[in-house]
């Protein structure tokens, strides 16, 4: 089965944390274009390796509970 497209242009670090939570997969697959390019650019703007890391737990996290709020 192959992924859908916008798994190809996603930060790879965020496409695998997603592909270990299916709640959080299921409800980022069904958000607009816009509101997953502003979660793309929310991990891009990590200043560190950390930072990113840290920025795609709490992506996934806010994402399993169908929570935008961390993009504000």
């Amino acid at each position: 089965m192959d992924k859908p497209n916008f798994f190809k242009e996603m930060p790879i670090g965020l496409a695998m944390s997603l592909g270990m939570n299916e709640f959080a997969m299921d409800f980022y697959a069904g958000l607009d274009s816009k509101k997953r390019e502003s979660i793309k650019q929310y991990i891009q703007k990590s200043t560190s390796g950390d930072d990113a890391k840290k920025r795609i737990r709490t992506a996934v996290q806010e994402l399993e509970k169908h929570n935008l709020d961390f993009l504000d």
